[in-house]
């Protein structure tokens, strides 16, 4: 198993967030895994945990699974969960996800679950997410903590049709994703490439 990085902020994997689920994910492969053991401050109904609280960890690992298959991350489009049994507090969950399709890298879709130790489905989900603009990312990046190895591009990214005039084709080698910068004064006969050294913060 490689463990993947985490965040500073999230609800889900923020090391600095005292609020949330503070959880740590690993990858085999393409598939992602995670261990959730809800306490009695996430329930609904008495005794069961929240519906909403699962749903979240759902979509966080099938993040996950989508960044560790494609090299970027995603927003989530559209979620289903199937809620199959209740989940107990203090009852340890295990969540795994993978990718199971790439829509040309414009619409990923993933699907995951949550299991009882003893293997019982507890939900299962699927959702569709749409890649996070290239504007957005410099901020992004900035959150990670860990090894950014496992997300790391290893191939240069294509050209993106949608720039207008001159392109200048970057990379960031913790994403395959390309930033389309508009050079109005590079020369036609100069290549340029820029890689952003951005660095994710030490950890608090």
């Amino acid at each position: 198993m490689t463990q993947l990085p985490h965040t500073h902020s999230c609800f889900v994997c923020g090391a600095s967030n005292s609020h949330g689920l503070q959880l740590r994910f690993t990858a085999d492969g393409r598939r992602v895994h995670t261990r959730f053991t809800p306490r009695a401050r996430h329930v609904g109904f008495k005794g069961v945990t929240h519906g909403g609280i699962l749903a979240t960890v759902l979509d966080e690992i099938m993040v996950w699974a989508v960044a560790v298959s494609t090299r970027r991350f995603a927003y989530c489009a559209e979620m289903t969960v199937r809620f199959q049994q209740p989940a107990k507090p203090d009852e340890e969950l295990l969540a795994s996800a993978e990718l199971f399709t790439n829509r040309r890298d414009k619409i990923f879709e993933a699907k995951a679950e949550l299991r009882t130790v003893a293997g019982q489905t507890v939900a299962t989900a699927t959702g569709k997410y749409l890649p996070v603009p290239a504007g957005e990312l410099p901020a992004m990046l900035t959150e990670l903590v860990g090894d950014l190895s496992v997300i790391e591009s290893v191939t240069s990214p294509a050209p993106c049709s949608r720039c207008e005039g001159r392109r200048v084709r970057a990379y960031r080698a913790v994403l395959q994703s390309e930033i389309c910068v508009y050079a109005s004064r590079a020369p036609s006969t100069t290549r340029h490439r820029i890689v952003f050294g951005l660095r994710p913060a030490a950890s608090a």
